[in-house]
């Protein structure tokens, strides 16, 4: 139901989590976009920095990328 991000620890893991069921899984999960699936709210909220920590600009670049397709 989105917000999927932005909710305490472990933000990437259950970003990555929940792409991988949908991804092993088509048409049984589909994922919905919060508000917080968002690059400004990402950037207020501190899952930029994490993500940029984790695994650098190209990552937040195509996780961004994901939320708008």
């Amino acid at each position: 139901m989105g917000d999927l991000v932005d909710r305490g620890d472990s933000n990437i893991e259950i970003l990555i989590y929940v792409i991988s069921l949908t991804l092993m899984n088509p048409g049984k999960y589909h994922l919905l976009r919060g508000n917080h699936e968002d690059l400004r709210m990402n950037t207020r909220y501190g899952f930029e920095a994490e993500v940029k920590a984790f695994g650098g600009e190209d990552l937040m670049a195509k996780i961004v990328d994901f939320y708008t397709t």
